[in-house]
């Protein structure tokens, strides 16, 4: 399925391919053999090339299309299954058997446990399993250690000492740990030129929210203090902006009420997430409307076509179409289909309702997509300026 984006005009709503985002969680399953612990190696057969801990760094506009910007917290908590407080237990580099064209292969993960306190959405086990598989396959289990041990020689640690937020849901392919029972697990918001180890506040994925203080050794923050703990939403601004518990509590609550309100009518999630998304693009993009410039003669009769686009898409709805603006009234909009089908195209007009005096006239025309009709949701930005000069004769 993909995402409707609107990139100016009313009918410049086209289908992006879905980005996942956010943590992604699984009931695990048995794989063809169990991941096997790079521990268990000879240190020297698997040994990385160790280096200093990198800065937190966002992708330059170069390597990232402007569209590509972290999700807002709506969007995490809408994508989640499950949110919970957790604090890290340990982090562990595995070797994960992986189907490769032509055979078989070894895919690098890092393993990180974290101990629940509390779950925000949904529910589960005391301890969650994090499975950051790295993107590339390797021939062998020793090469794929390696890169798992470089991978948490790399890996920023500088949230670890503390609490965090996490945001959870279904992993494309289960995963089965190293050691222990089936565990759920999460891995890394699925953006291509992003290196497949990044997890955490400072990426763009911002699945992992770290409390602003650690906690120390004894882990979690008691339920008093934990109301009133703030959590860092971004680990790259300086001071980072933070939210308290009871704000994303709130938030959670607003979202899961918004959902509820839609249960049984067709396409109302999937509308929400529209919504949603629509909402990170216009963050990433700056917009400005499209202009329309149209020269008239006074008098001319009623029904004169001012703007036309022919559709062709295979919609299966017609678009909602409508007029705003101080001389809306002076116009109207129209649907032209032979066969009223609006599955094998179509044309949408704005005429004028009468022969128009001299001047100038000034109108929006505004669209919301079919998809966007189970939650009525209208983007306030879909629609175009058009402006009208009437000349005398």
């Amino acid at each position: 399925m993909g995402k409707f984006f609107h990139g100016g005009g009313p009918r410049r709503w086209r289908l992006l391919p879905t980005i996942v985002v956010g943590a992604l969680l699984a009931a695990a399953a048995c794989g063809p053999s169990p991941p096997l612990a790079c521990d268990t190696l000879t240190a020297s057969a698997v040994e990385p090339v160790r280096q200093a801990t990198p800065l937190p760094t966002r992708m330059d506009a170069q390597s990232n299309p402007k569209w590509w910007v972290p999700p807002s917290l709506e969007e995490q908590i809408f994508d989640s299954e499950v949110i919970v407080r957790a604090t890290l237990q340990s982090v562990a580099a595995v070797a994960e058997a992986a189907e490769v064209v032509g055979g078989s292969g070894y895919r690098a993960v890092q393993e990180l446990r974290f101990r629940v306190h509390e779950y925000l959405k949904g529910s589960g086990p005391d301890t969650q399993l994090v499975a950051v598989r790295g993107g590339e396959t390797y021939a062998s289990e020793t090469e794929a250690c390696a890169a798992a041990r470089t991978a948490v020689w790399e890996r920023t640690t500088v949230w670890d000492d503390r609490e965090g937020v996490l945001f959870l849901r279904a992993l494309p392919a289960p995963y089965t740990p190293v050691e222990g029972a089936a565990a759920m697990g999460f891995t890394r918001s699925n953006y291509p030129v992003q290196s497949r180890w990044d997890y955490g506040v400072e990426t763009m994925s911002r699945a992992w929210l770290p409390a602003r203080e650690a906690v120390g050794a004894a882990g979690a923050v008691g339920a008093a203090a934990a109301a009133t703990q703030s959590y860092v939403t971004d680990g790259v601004q300086t001071p980072p902006p933070v939210i308290t518990l009871a704000e994303l509590r709130t938030k959670i609550a607003a979202m899961a009420a918004e959902l509820a309100a839609g249960e049984g009518t067709d396409g109302y999630t999937e509308c929400i997430r529209y919504k949603i998304s629509h909402e990170r693009y216009r963050r990433a993009i700056p917009w400005t409307p499209d202009q329309v410039d149209v020269s008239l003669r006074s008098g001319t009769a009623a029904g004169a076509v001012i703007y036309r686009d022919v559709i062709t898409d295979r919609d299966e709805q017609y678009f909602n179409y409508w007029l705003s603006g101080p001389d809306k009234d002076q116009f109207q909009t129209v649907i032209v289909d032979e066969d009223t089908d609006s599955s094998n195209g179509y044309e949408y007009r704005m005429i004028t309702t009468r022969p128009l005096p001299a001047g100038v006239y000034r109108v929006k025309y505004n669209s919301q997509a079919y998809v966007l009709f189970p939650c009525n949701f209208a983007p306030e930005d879909a629609y175009i300026d058009i402006t009208v000069r009437v000349s005398a004769p």
